[in-house]
């Protein structure tokens, strides 16, 4: 007989809490505390992606399947689970056959497992060992089971795991609580198949002998676990403002739910703000305005997600489109539009042939497919945090075993095969870089967001600068993909602000101004594997590159050509200017935003690149975002925010103000913590022995405290960047307090 394996050896709670933690720290923004453990782990920003992660790792490490519905109900926070894997992991089973079932008498009649051979007689001193095994197994298996059982029925009598009504499912006070409804489920009779614990069953069709009567939890109890009844005050009057607001739009998502499969709709589900979370329905828009079917006005810095970056609806687009030479529906014959609009990319970008695809996922895949065809190698090298679209070989996440790094599907319906010749590194580190070094004969690319747009702060110049000589040495392609940041940051994207030239790079968002459009710009020699190169009339010349599969029936659609040229002449008239003036008002933006949080302490920063810019938490802070909206700033799911050239002074003034009101209310709501007293007050803080003898020598003679002062003299000449220098000064304030 074989025993059973488990995923590994019997952990202890503290040992289980820190292999939690660690793994949250490195998913979320904020490593967890220890309050933490008790915060809903949709509360803490885990979206459907993290929790998929926590399942396998639980699942890897204790061999205990979770079903991702269980993250919903029982098992919320880091204490439930750590709680869960403390009660099953002596229970849980291998990967061997099913095993035989057998009901162990109790006050639930439950079925426990019986590992395999248990049926086998042994004869001597094998006997007693096995029996005793086994005996043990079957006891610990049943301990296991009546403890679920105990708990899903107290979840449904809405106790959670305590036994005081006052508590939530999480151990918290419950705010607001009210009686839900009562329901009698009835139970049925045990059967071989309903016998084994099924992990996430719904609760309801639990084994008993008599019905189980039970109460319901509201949305209201729902909602408060985990917060105190200032905070859920604070949320139900939120809730009450915002959903009377944009109530249209709230019943169109509910209405179309059924029908209408939007991944958009429930980005950032979170029981807390379930009741506001639903896409807003725009009437119309200009410029840097929206305007909601509710007949809301916002102040939109969502831009399109970026592609906005003239302002919805700009003249000379309207213009281009609305010109009677210009047929937008004209398919089948090449648009006139599309030569002269690959000529003006190739001279904005340096590069030396273009070609064009509906979208940036589909300019991405073409462009490995392009580097593959030049190199004939297999391997991909992209970095974790980065987004290249959603085909299927760039939707992997890294596995390290062994000091072997490979790559499994990031969701369900992604094949293994997709990913395997792809490797995904930290973006920027110096271990990324020792790992294509030792790499780089096997690389047909290597791809980067050169400012990833979930992280504009890190910018890593030398980095890339590294990478392309490492690229260029070994055959491989550097592959600039500049969705975001081409054009917005710099007439010539982030090649040309980092001085690193790519030998393809993807472009999109903002060229068309509003149009579906994807660019693949590189040099010739990759670039002719679409059509097999250049070649001349009257003459004996033809393709002579080897050609790989491109097309698509809207590539070069009419509509998208005739924005996409009337885009490229208006960037070549305004010039650098335009990104310039851009940048410089939104760093304005972030420094008085900065200031303000560093003044009153509160835990957000502001970080960007160009004029993209996010707000990065140490917590929690969703509800900012929905009191932001309540007050009239148009935000999107994704949480990337950016400015166009029609946001004014006075816009990016109110933007500043709403932030600063939202602080106070969330302040005021328990959500943020009062602010402290800082080295700022100094009638907060007793002086020192020498600071007392310097105030004295102030107050007698004061010109001699001067003696103390030093009163370095830096002479700058040239053009001062006023919020460059604020910025400058106030980290430095930030890293010594004395300042």
């Amino acid at each position: 007989m074989t025993t059973q394996q488990k995923a590994g050896p019997v952990a202890d709670r503290l040992a289980i809490e820190a292999l939690l933690r660690e793994f949250m720290a490195k998913a979320l923004p904020s490593a967890p505390s220890d309050a933490d453990m008790h915060i809903p782990f949709l509360e803490m920003g885990a979206n459907s992606l993290v929790l998929m992660e926590v399942q396998r790792v639980v699942e890897a490490r204790f061999g205990i399947s979770i079903a991702i519905p269980q993250f919903f109900a029982e098992l919320t926070t880091m204490d439930a689970l750590a709680n869960h894997i403390v009660e099953n992991q002596a229970a849980a089973p291998d990967a061997s056959p099913a095993p035989l079932v057998i009901v162990v008498p109790g006050p639930s009649s439950v079925a426990v497992p019986v590992p395999a051979g248990a049926g086998v007689a042994f004869s001597g001193a094998a006997e007693g060992e096995l029996e005793a095994i086994l005996r043990q197994q079957i006891e610990t298996a049943s301990r296991a089971i009546n403890q679920v059982v105990a708990q899903q029925l107290a979840f449904l009598n809405g106790l959670g795991a305590s036994d005081s009504p006052a508590q939530s499912a999480q151990g918290a006070p419950l705010a607001q609580a009210t009686p839900g409804p009562t329901k009698t489920v009835p139970a049925p009779a045990p059967t071989a198949a309903a016998a084994q614990p099924v992990v996430g069953a719904t609760p309801g069709a639990i084994p008993s002998s008599a019905a189980v009567s039970h109460r319901l939890l509201s949305p209201l109890e729902i909602r408060a676990r985990g917060l105190s009844e200032q905070q859920s005050r604070h949320l139900e009057a939120l809730i009450g403002r915002y959903t009377s607001k944009t109530r249209r739009s709230k019943e169109l998502a509910t209405r179309y739910r059924g029908v209408l499969a939007d991944s958009r709709a429930a980005v950032g589900f979170r029981f807390t703000t379930k009741e506001m979370l639903y896409p807003i329905t725009g009437q119309r828009a200009q410029g840097a305005q929206l305007w909601d079917i509710d007949g809301n006005q916002y102040i939109d810095i969502t831009m399109g997600q970026g592609v906005t970056l003239f302002g919805h609806h700009p003249k000379f687009i309207e213009e281009a489109l609305a010109d009677p030479h210009n047929d937008i529906l004209m398919l089948g014959a090449r648009a006139p539009q599309a030569g002269e609009a690959a000529e003006l990319l190739c001279q904005m970008t340096g590069m030396e042939r273009v070609t064009f695809t509906n979208t940036g996922t589909e300019a991405v895949m073409a462009a490995l497919r392009l580097a593959r065809a030049a190199t004939r190698r297999d391997k991909i090298v992209m970095f974790e945090g980065a987004y290249h679209g959603h085909a299927d070989n760039v939707m992997g996440r890294p596995v390290w075993q062994d000091s072997v790094l490979s790559s499994v599907p990031v969701a369900p319906g992604i094949t293994q095969g997709s990913v395997d010749d792809l490797w995904l590194l930290e973006y920027g580190s110096d271990a990324a870089l020792e790992f294509i070094r030792a790499h780089a004969s096997e690389l047909a690319a290597v791809v980067v967001e050169p400012v990833q747009s979930r992280r504009p702060d890190l910018q890593p110049h030398d980095f890339l600068k590294e990478v392309r000589r490492i690229t260029a040495e070994a055959g491989a392609l550097l592959i600039f993909d500049e969705m975001i940041t081409g054009f917005r940051v710099h007439q010539g994207g982030a090649q040309a602000w980092f001085g690193v030239k790519a030998d393809i790079a993807t472009y999109g968002k903002v060229l068309a101004g509003g149009m579906p459009i994807g660019v693949v710009a590189g040099a010739a020699r990759y670039m002719d594997a679409i059509d097999g190169g250049m070649w001349n009339y009257g003459d004996a010349s033809y393709p002579l590159a080897d050609r790989t599969i491109f097309g698509g029936t809207f590539c070069q659609h009419p509509a998208a050509m005739i924005a996409l040229l009337a885009t490229l002449r208006y960037l070549k008239a305004q010039g650098p200017a335009l990104q310039e003036t851009l940048n410089r008002r939104t760093q304005k933006l972030v420094a008085e935003l900065n200031d303000f949080f560093d003044l009153e302490q509160v835990p957000i920063r502001v970080v960007h690149f160009g004029s993209l810019f996010r707000f990065a938490f140490s917590s929690n802070l969703e509800l900012l975002f929905y009191h932001m909206m309540e007050k009239g700033i148009f935000i999107w799911e994704w949480r990337n925010y950016f400015l166009c050239t029609e946001h004014t002074d006075a816009d990016v003034e109110r933007i500043v103000q709403v932030v600063k009101e939202c602080v106070a209310e969330l302040r005021t709501g328990g959500f943020l913590p009062e602010r402290t007293p800082s080295l700022a007050d100094a009638s907060a803080y007793p002086l020192s022995e020498a600071q007392r003898q310097l105030s004295v020598l102030a107050q007698i003679i004061p010109a001699g405290s001067m003696a103390y002062h030093v009163s370095p003299l830096l002479e700058l000449k040239g053009h001062v960047e006023l919020a460059a220098l604020r910025m400058a000064v106030r980290e430095l304030m930030r890293r010594h307090e004395a300042l």
